[in-house]
C-alpha cells in the first residue's frame, strides 16, 4: 500500500512536466513487462492487464510524435511480454487490436513503413530502439500458431524479404537481417507457400552468398581439399 501511495504521489508531482511524465509512463510499462516475464501471481498481474489495456498500448503506437519514441518502444516490449502469458487469453486481443491478420491493418502498415525507411537511403530510418522492439514483437508473435497465421495472412513475409535483399554490411543493419530471417523461419514452419511465392529461397541463398563474399574480403584463404584417393594397395582394386 505504501508503495502504491508513493507511486501516485510521484506521478502527481511530475504530471505537469511532460518529459518527467513520460518517464513515469515508461517506468510503469517496463515494470508490467518484468512482472509478466517473471510469472508473477495472477492476482498481481490481472489487475494491471485490465480490459482495454492492450488497445491503449496500440493507441500509443499510433501517435505520430517523435517525443514518444521511447514510450512506444516500451509499449511494444509490454505487448511482447503479454504474448508469453500461460494459456494466453490476450493473444487474440493483441492480434485484433494491432490488425496483424489484415494487410491494411495497423501493424503490417507500421512494419512496411519501418522497413521502407530502413532500406531507402533517401528516407530517415526509424530509431534503432523502436525498430528493434518492433522486430522483437514480430518474432515472439510469430512463435505462436495464431500469430504466425496472422502474419502470414497480412503478407509480412514479402516485407521482411526486402530486409534480406538489402545489401548493407554495417553490424546494426545485419542485426535486422538476422531478425528477419528468424521471423520468416518461424512463419514458414506453419506454411511454406508464401516464401515460395515470393521467391524467398533464392533471396536467402543470394544473401548468404553475399555474406560469404564479404567474409572472403577479410579472410580470403580457402581450406585445402582433403580428397583421398584409395590406392590398389589399400584395397581399392
Amino acid at each position: 500500500k505504501q508503495m502504491g501511495l508513493l507511486t501516485r504521489v510521484r506521478l502527481a508531482k511530475y504530471f505537469p512536466d511532460f518529459p518527467l511524465r513520460c518517464q513515469c509512463v515508461q517506468a510503469r510499462l517496463q515494470a508490467i513487462s518484468i512482472l509478466v516475464y517473471s510469472n508473477a501471481a495472477q492476482e498481481v498481474v490481472n489487475p494491471l492487464l485490465y480490459p482495454g489495456f492492450i488497445e491503449e498500448l496500440v493507441e500509443v503506437l499510433q501517435q505520430d510524435d517523435s517525443r514518444l519514441v521511447e514510450i512506444q518502444a516500451a509499449a511494444l516490449r509490454t505487448l511482447t511480454s503479454i504474448i508469453h502469458l500461460d494459456r494466453n487469453p490476450k493473444l487474440a486481443a493483441i492480434i485484433d487490436a494491432t490488425g496483424s491478420a489484415n494487410y491494411h491493418g495497423f501493424l503490417p502498415r507500421l512494419v512496411r513503413r519501418c522497413v521502407t525507411a530502413m532500406t531507402d537511403s533517401q528516407q530517415e530510418a526509424y530509431p534503432q530502439l523502436f525498430s528493434t522492439a518492433l522486430f522483437s514483437f514480430l518474432y515472439h508473435l510469430a512463435s505462436s500458431e495464431a500469430g504466425g497465421d496472422a502474419l502470414l495472412a497480412c503478407g509480412v513475409v514479402e516485407t521482411l524479404l526486402q530486409v534480406i535483399a538489402w545489401r548493407q554490411t554495417e553490424q546494426s543493419h545485419i542485426t535486422f537481417v538476422t531478425r528477419a530471417v528468424r521471423i520468416i523461419d518461424l512463419i514458414t514452419n506453419f506454411e511454406m507457400g508464401a516464401l515460395q511465392t515470393q521467391n524467398g529461397l533464392s533471396s536467402l541463398i543470394e544473401r548468404l552468398d553475399f555474406e560469404v563474399n564479404q567474409c572472403r574480403k577479410v579472410c580470403p584463404f580457402e581450406l585445402p581439399s582433403q580428397t583421398h584417393v584409395v590406392g590398389e594397395d589399400e584395397g581399392g582394386g
